[in-house]
């Protein structure tokens, strides 16, 4: 940054020093259920993606702690 004061005289700073900042603040993923029906029955396969809002994201699924896959979409039967 650089201050200046006016007045009967006019007085201008020196340049700060530069300084870096980062920023965190990470998109909420979307959870989307793929089928057109809220009730299923026992056997049918059931199909979720998941979405976020910004590019270069990774996802993975687990069922149970356990790793199913790793991509935007699942179906689990």
């Amino acid at each position: 940054c650089k201050a200046k004061r006016m007045g009967k005289k006019l007085f201008i700073t020196n340049q700060s020093d530069t300084t870096t900042i980062h920023v965190s603040d990470p998109p909420t993923p979307t959870l989307k259920l793929l089928s057109p029906w809220s009730e299923v029955f026992k056997n049918e396969d059931l199909g979720f993606s998941c979405e976020v809002s910004s590019p270069e994201w990774t996802f993975t699924w687990s069922r149970d702690e356990t790793t199913l896959q790793k991509d935007s979409l699942v179906i689990l039967n």
